[in-house]
Order: structure tokens, then sequence, then C-alpha cells
């Protein structure tokens, strides 16, 4: 035997020797006895130190407090309002109830959520309920937006979560039903009590293997009776065992459960002992005290201790599902169950008879009412004035059927049917914003178009009768009639809905797609409202308030200025039915533009003129008037100030500036055309800039999707577009005539003058390609145009130019127009100056009749290009006008010399 167990054996024979139990004898030991006996001595002389309880807590337990511990900080939480944390609750809620899912089950049960679990989800969504919206609009940012998230997460979690027969949020409505709480610290209570009677069973055998080891000389006899009586100890032992510990286990559960339990419950009780002492039992009851307590609610006095499962169970009931004989012995209501007690409750008039009374409660539906009578129409359109306004309980279908009857009963009384009107058109206009779209279908569109015309007719039938008075009628002792809204009120309405009907027909052309035939439609939709505009305008005219004038004006003009007079022309030329359909003004647009600008300059924000001012110009230069849009431009000073403007008017300036230069090609002002488009065609972002989709480019870079919505909001409508291929031949076409000759004239320089890029760019590519034989598109055209040209063919080259397809949209380069001249010209002379500058080292002199044969132009025009060069310092070289030659200087230069003048 080791030192290490006799020295265990000894220290416990003398602990044993202090004992004043007396001690049994048990059996003889088994093989090894000693070692086991001194082993357990050893342990048991620990315990005995220890005054401490030892306790045994399963995995399940520790679960349970976790998940209790998680429920008491959501219940704080909810206590303060605090939904930002409430929502980092509720995450940790989902998780650790998947985590303890085998735990808290019941196993009869194994879909159904104990109640104790239940009730924290009941006690959020309480809270969740009982927010209002003016509460809600007192809550910061940050709390406003966790209050969304956790409703839409518990709304999600009840309604999708759990079993499918049996969904959490079906549990929680039984469990609303029958609050039942399944208190998990009795199950505590019976693990306490078994662990005892297992440590009693521990502490007994100890003491018998003493007893064995003290005991070695007594005989069998006694060992007999030593056992009988050490079974009789044991029996009393664990009696007494079981009932103190029952009797502690009762305690600590009912600590535990009066800790846990709410402040409510507490509240409670002292509330019922302090409630109102007025409040008398029924009759026929028994009463417990002078209070009036009844005695089947006698239970509120108990402690809790002494209440029966049934009588817990109310705690957890909600006030306001009390039974109401019991409410006063509770506590007095709260401001806010008042209020819900009188809105639950019907409201009357204090001069209304029952009889009243009782036929507005019996008609619960307003298609029912009788609207002959005046009461009942201002009562509805009150009422539905308040729902568009406040966006509760709106429903448009209802209103407008409704909104239909009265229409009908009240056909002779012209003032409510301003009144009708214009809460029909609200209607209609509300009910876009429940979509998700928010766009109205035609059909909407041409019906509240058509009550605007209504609206219209009939203010022109009512004229200055329609100011607000008030009139006592013969149905009624005081009854005041409906006062309908002034002018000051009926006209800003008016011209808001033409606004909002402006707006949506644009909606309609962003999303419908071009060139079919419901694109079509809604063209013609555009000249309804025209027609609108014109008879809005001869009645706002009446009233001569210019600034109700100028929006009108404002959203006429947005939809003629990029309409031309070639088109009215071809209008005229339908018959006289289909004429009737579209809008032809009867004046020249462009008086009648010249008029509308004026009118917006006069009262307009400055925005709105600025705006105005782009749109006249853009106008002028679709008919070819370039001096003049150009000349308004650098008027109002647009390019200085249009860099802190908006981008809306940025990209209405960039599309004036593009119509310009377009203008000035077609007037065969190619330099011009090409100084006015090269800060718009250069940018990567062509598209953008004139709100026409997106370029390559920007598709490369990355966009929130807040920024991608915006620009699909500035998108103009197809039929607004310009054409792009048409912009970038012209570009392109115009920087060649500069370009080669740049390229010609510095040849030999080492830092290459560039004048632009992008075609600079364009001919090093086409360069570097291999050799193409056919032009595939415009581009492949301008191309090999360049090449002809650069070598003074240009012939070739117009020819090439001849060929782009794009050309042939335009009216002004058709055979026999001047812009077709004109180019031809301009070639002849760009080809000439390139000859020049090519041909300088290899001639002494030329003949200008020779060179007016060679590229068909008169003297005047190649005296003009060859003393242009000679001034530029280009060519060296002298005119002489007797003999009609062009001489060149030849003088002895060294190769630097000659190569740093060029430079």
């Amino acid at each position: 035997m080791s030192k290490f167990f006799k020295k265990d054996e000894s220290s416990s024979e003398d602990e044993s020797s202090e004992e004043e139990a007396p001690q049994v004898a048990s059996k003889a030991p088994t093989k090894g006895g000693p070692k086991a006996g001194a082993g357990k001595k050893f342990y048991n002389s620990d315990d005995s130190e220890s005054d401490t309880e030892r306790v045994v807590v399963s995995g399940a337990d520790k679960k349970i407090d976790g998940l209790k511990e998680l429920f008491q900080k959501m219940n704080n939480h909810i206590k303060i309002g605090d939904f930002n944390s409430l929502q980092t609750d509720f995450d940790d809620y989902q998780a650790e109830l998947n985590r303890c899912i085998g735990v808290i089950f019941a196993k009869d049960k194994l879909t159904t959520l104990p109640g104790w679990v239940l009730k924290p989800l009941m006690d959020l969504e309480d809270c969740i309920n009982d927010v209002t919206p003016a509460e809600k609009k007192k809550m910061n940012k940050l709390n406003s937006q966790a209050f969304n998230k956790v409703r839409q997460k518990v709304k999600k979690f009840l309604t999708e979560e759990g079993d499918e027969e049996n969904r959490y949020g079906d549990q929680l409505l039984k469990y609303r039903e029958n609050p039942v709480d399944d208190e998990p610290g009795k199950k505590k209570a019976s693990k306490k009590v078994k662990i005892a009677e297992s440590e009693e069973d521990s502490d007994d055998s100890d003491d018998s293997d003493d007893s064995s080891d003290d005991s070695d000389s007594s005989s069998d006899d006694s060992d007999s009776s030593s056992e009988d009586s050490d079974e009789s100890t044991k029996k009393e032992k664990k009696k007494k065992a079981v009932k103190k510990d029952s009797s502690s286990s009762e305690d600590d559960s009912s600590s535990e459960d009066s800790s846990s339990s709410s402040s409510s419950s507490s509240d409670d009780e002292d509330d019922a002992a302090d409630s109102d002492s007025d409040a008398s039992a029924s009759d026929g009851e028994e009463v417990v005290d002078k209070g009036g307590l009844p005695a089947k609610y006698a239970f509120l006095k108990f402690p809790y201790e002494k209440k029966t499962p049934e009588q817990r169970r109310w705690k957890w009931v909600l006030f306001e599902h009390l039974p109401e004989d019991m409410k006063p012995f509770i506590r007095p209501p709260t401001t806010k169950e008042k209020k819900r007690e009188q809105g639950a409750k019907p409201s009357t008039t204090k001069k209304a008879t029952a009889e009243e009374v009782a036929e507005t409660l019996e008609i619960v539906d307003d298609h029912e009412l009788d609207f002959s009578k005046l009461d009942n129409v201002q009562n509805v359109l009150t009422k539905y004035r308040s729902q568009q306004v406040n966006r509760r309980n709106f429903d448009s279908k209802t209103q407008m059927e409704v909104l239909l009857l009265i229409q009908k009963a009240q056909a002779a009384n012209k003032p409510y049917l301003v009144e009708v009107s214009l809460l029909m058109i609200g209607a209609l206009f509300n009910s876009s914003k429940s979509t998700a779209s928010g766009i109205f279908t035609r059909v909407q569109w041409l019906k509240s178009s058509k009550l605007i015309d209504e609206l219209v007719a009939q203010l022109v039938e009512l004229g200055s009768a329609i100011k607000m008075h008030n009139e006592v009628t013969t149905e009624k002792e005081e009854f005041q009639r409906f006062q309908l809204s002034s002018l000051s009120q009926i006209l800003p309405a008016i011209i808001t809905f033409v606004e909002k009907l402006d707006q949506q027909l644009l909606k309609a052309f962003q999303t419908v797609q071009a060139h079919t035939l419901d694109y079509m439609h809604r063209l013609r939709d555009e000249c309804l409202l025209l027609k609108q505009c014109d008879s809005l305008t001869a009645f706002l005219g009446k009233f001569e308030d210019k600034e109700k004038l100028a929006r009108i004006a404002m959203i006429k003009l947005e939809h003629i200025y990029y309409k031309s007079d070639a088109l009215y022309e071809k209008t005229k030329t339908l018959k006289a039915e289909e004429q009737a359909k579209l809008y032809v003004p009867a004046e020249p647009s462009a008086k009648l533009i010249n008029d509308l600008v004026t009118l917006i300059l006069e009262t307009s924000p400055l925005k709105l003129k600025l705006k105005a001012i782009m749109l006249q110009s853009y106008h002028l230069a679709i008919h070819k008037k370039y001096f003049e849009a150009k000349d308004l431009i650098m008027k109002t000073r647009l390019s200085s100030i249009i860099a802190k403007q908006k981008i809306p008017n940025q990209i209405l300036y960039n599309r004036a500036i593009v119509q310009i230069g377009l203008a000035a090609f077609r007037l065969g002002l190619f330099d011009e055309c090409n100084s006015l488009l090269v800060d718009v065609c250069q940018s990567p972002k062509l598209k953008e800039s004139l709100a026409q989709g997106v370029s390559n480019y920007s598709k490369q870079l990355e966009k929130s999707l807040e920024d991608e919505i915006e620009e699909k909001k500035r998108y103009v409508p197809p039929h607004l577009h310009i054409n792009l291929e048409i912009l970038d031949c012209v570009y392109m076409i115009t920087s060649m005539m500069q370009e080669i000759p740049n390229l010609s004239q510095n040849r030999f320089t080492i830092h290459k003058k560039v004048i632009n890029r992008n075609f600079r760019k364009l001919i090093e590519q086409y360069d570097l390609k291999g050799i193409q034989f056919v032009a595939q598109n415009s581009r492949d055209y301008i191309v090999f145009a360049a090449r002809n040209l650069h070598l003074s063919q240009w012939q070739e080259a117009f020819d090439h130019i001849s060929q782009i397809k794009v050309f042939s949209k335009i009216d002004e380069f058709k055979p026999g127009q001047p812009l077709r001249q004109a180019l031809k010209d301009r070639l002849k002379e760009v080809a000439l100056k390139i000859y020049l500058i090519e041909s300088q080292d290899q001639y002494e002199s030329y003949s200008l009749p020779q060179l007016e044969k060679q590229f068909d132009l008169s003297s005047t025009a190649v005296q003009k290009e060859a003393s242009q060069l000679i001034l530029q310092g280009t060519i060296s070289a002298s005119v002489d006008p007797k003999a009609k030659t062009l001489v060149y200087s030849r003088e002895q230069k060294h190769e630097m010399q000659s190569l740093s003048e060029r430079q």
C-alpha cells in the first residue's frame, strides 16, 4: 500500500473518532476494499469541509436560463421603446429558439411552443401595435428604421415559421385567448429533490463503509441486527430529507416566480387594494371587504404563493380583455384606453335624436345613404376629403362609385358638382400612388382628362357664383350649407391636376416601348393635353392671374417646342376628321412660342426662365435660324451660369447647343458647327449628357441604385431624341476638314499639334487594322473619305460621304439642295490647301488656271486659299497676278533649320 493511501486512512480514522453519531457495522469489504474506502473517505472529507450545497445543472437547464436572460433583456427594451436594441434581441430570439428547439418543445406536442416562450413574443407584438403614427414621427431616424424592420421581421416570423398546420402566429392567437405560463421552475424543484435523495444515499453508503472499518471484531448476529437497524434509519432519513427538500423547493420556486413575474402583477395587487372604494359588487354577491371586492375576486389580495394556477394566469391577461366588473379592482384606465373606448363608441352630436343615431348605426355602407339630403352629402364629402389627405381608409373604387351617386342626386346643384369633380379627380390621382410603378393606364389618364374638362366647363357656367356663402335650408332648423372652396383654392387645384396629368404622360412616354401602337396612342393624348391647356388659358384669362397662366404656358411650351412648321403643314393636308383629333395652332409656331416665353419671363422664377429660353432657342435652331438661336443663348450668358444649375437644366442646355450646331451645319457653317459640337461630342458620356440612355463608358462604372433611378427619371421620351448617328457623322466630317490639313502641315514636327483628338484616334485605329475593302458603316465611309482627301481627291471623298445612309434623312442634303453643294465646295477648298502644302517641295510654281480646272474652283477661291496659306506662314510663296502663277521662294536652308521653323 502506498504512503498516500496510508495517510488518508489514518486521517479518516481520526476524523471518524471525533464524530458523535453512532456508526453501524457493514459487511466485510471486497478485494481492493481498503483502497476504495480510503478514496471515498478522502472525497467525503472535502465535502464536509465545504459548507456550500452541490447543485447539478444540466445542459437543457443552461439553455433555458439563457432564454430567460434574453427574455428579460427584451422586456427591459420594450419598456423604454428601444427598437434598435429590440431588433438585435429578436434576431437572438430566433437564433436561440432554433438552437433550443428540442428542449423547449413539450414531449406530447412537438410543434407547439410553451407559454413562457410565447409571452415575450406577445409583449413585443403588443409594443409594436401600440405605437401610433404621432409617436413614430417623434422617433429619431435610427429608431424609426429599426421599428419598421422589427415589425416586418415579426410579421414574417409569425406567418412563415413553425409547422404548416400550426404556425407560430396561430399559436400566439391561442395563447392570447388562454395565457398559460408553464413555469419551468417547477421542473428544477423536482430535480433538486432527486439530487437530495441521491446525496443521502451516498452519505449512507459512506457511513456504512466507515462503520465496516471500525467494527472488524463484531459477530454475524450483530451484523444482521445492524443491517436491520441501518435500513430503518435510512428510511427515516429519506423521509425527512424529502420533506425538507420539497418544502425548500416550493419556497425556491415561489421566490423565483415572484421575482420573475412582471411589475404589473405586483402593481395590480397593490392597485386592487387601493382601487376605488366606491366600487361595489353586483347584486346577490358576497362582499369581502369595505372596498366592495366581490368574493369571486378575493384571490386578488392573496399572496402569489397561495394562488392557484388558474388565479395566477390572470396577470397575463391584457387590461382591456379583463371583465368589466373586475377592472375597477385592478387599476384605473389609462388615457390611451379611454381613447380606445371612446373611439369604439359611435360619435353623435348633442342635438341628434335617438332615431337619427339608430339610422346612422344601421347604415354601414355609403352606397345606401340618401344623397338627396344635403347633410349626408356634406358628411360624405368631408370624410372623403380627409381620407385623401391623410391616406387612411382610402379606397379609390368606393369613392368613385359613391361620388357618382352624389353627382346624379345633386345634378341641379352646380356648386356641389364642382366639389364632387375635385374629389373624383383627387381620388384618381391618389389611386396611382398605391401602384408599384405609380403610372396611370391610358384609360385612367383619359378619364382624368375628361373630368378636368368637365370641371372647367362647370366653373365657366358658375362664373362668380363659386365664392363661399352660407344658407339656411328648410329641411332642418339650423343647417349650414356645405361650404365650397373659393376661387383662390379651386384654381390652384386645377392647375396642379393639369401638371400631374402632364407628369403622368411623361412617365408613360418613358416606360412604353417606342414604335408600338400604344406609344402612338399616347402621342395622340398629347394633343388632348394641349387643347385642355388652351381652354384653361381662356378661362384663367378672365382673372388676370399671370402666375397661373405662366404655369399653364410652361406645360404647353414643353409639348410644342420640338415641332416644326413643316409638321403642321403636313397635318393640314389630312382629312377634317383626322385634323379634329390633332392639335394645330392658329398662329405660326414661332410667334406662339415667343408669346409663351414672354409670359413665363414676367412672373416665373429663374429656373423656369432659363428653361423657357433654352426651349425657344431649340425651336429656332430646328427652323435653321442659327444666328437668332445663338444670340438668344449669348444674351442670357447661359454658358457662364449653367454649371451651377440643376441636372435637368444642364441637359436642356446640351440639347439646345447640339441643335444649334446642327443648324450651323445645315447652313454650311462647318467651322462654327465644329466649335459648338466639340464640347458635347468629345465627352465619353454623350448619351447621359443628352438624357438618351447609358453609354458604354458609364456601364463600366459602379452606380448606386438611387443614382440609376434618378437618371432614368431624367430620360427624354423617344420621340424627342436627337439622332446620335447623324450627330456623330456631322461632328466627324467637320473635324476631318480641320484635322487632315493639320496632319499635312505638321508631318515633320516632333510634337504634333492635335485639333480633334476623337478624329485623330479614329484614324490611328483604322491605320492599325489590316486592309479593308468595303465600308460597312458611317465611320468607315468617313475614314475612306479622309484618306482620299489627304491625297487631294475631293471627288472620291465627296462620293464616300454622299453614300452615308443617315444623310438621306436630312432634307437639305438631297440632290439640288444648297447643303450638298456647300459641302462639295468646302471639300474642294480643303483638297486644294492640302495639295499646296504637300507639293511645295516638288514644284517651283503653279499656274492658277490649272489649279482652277483641277479643283473646279473659281479664280477668287483659289487666290483666297493661297493667300491664307502665305499669310499664315504655312508655305513660302507669292502670287503673280499678271502671270497668274503661284511662285515658291527657293531659299537654301539647312534641313535642321527648316525643321526648327516648322516646329
